[in-house]
């Protein structure tokens, strides 16, 4: 992993969602602390798919507001982020990994969109605290032995 100085993090889309609509409150403010961190010093990454889940999620699954609303709210992470593109070179790669690791491909592509762009680190919830695949080491930020330290904040 680089220097806490230089880390760069692919955000999954539970702890973006966390930063929106969290029942629990540390974990919202948690969310919301790596989140901005990251914004503001250009160190946060996220995907299409990424996009694409928040908008679906916030809109069919939790009954958020208004479709435009929610439209606002994604348009701003994607202001807030890099944003990589989910392409056909990173959706065959994710079903390469998905078929040898047995991941879901959802999670696959999270897995290949870090990978390609050669980010280190994954934060989500998805995935084992601390497991590594292929170069990428997932952090669950709300694991207690997490320390915001490790990426930077």
């Amino acid at each position: 992993m680089r220097s806490t100085t230089e880390t760069t993090a692919f955000f999954d889309t539970n702890i973006l969602l966390y930063a929106r609509l969290g029942d629990d409150a540390g974990k919202q403010a948690r969310a919301a602390q790596m989140m901005i961190a990251l914004s503001a010093t250009d160190r946060g990454y996220i995907s299409t798919q990424v996009l694409a889940e928040m908008f679906d999620t916030l809109v069919r699954r939790l009954g958020v507001g208004s479709r435009f609303h929610v439209l606002e709210h994604v348009h701003g992470t994607a202001d807030a982020f890099r944003v990589l593109p989910t392409g056909p070179q990173v959706s065959l790669m994710a079903a390469e990994v998905a078929a040898r690791r047995g991941l879901r491909i959802y999670d696959a592509l999270i897995w290949a969109s870090a990978w390609q762009a050669g980010l280190p680190v994954v934060l989500s919830e998805d995935f084992a605290h601390r497991q590594e695949i292929e170069g990428v080491t997932f952090l669950n930020p709300f694991a207690s032995d997490f320390e915001l330290a490790e990426i930077g904040c």
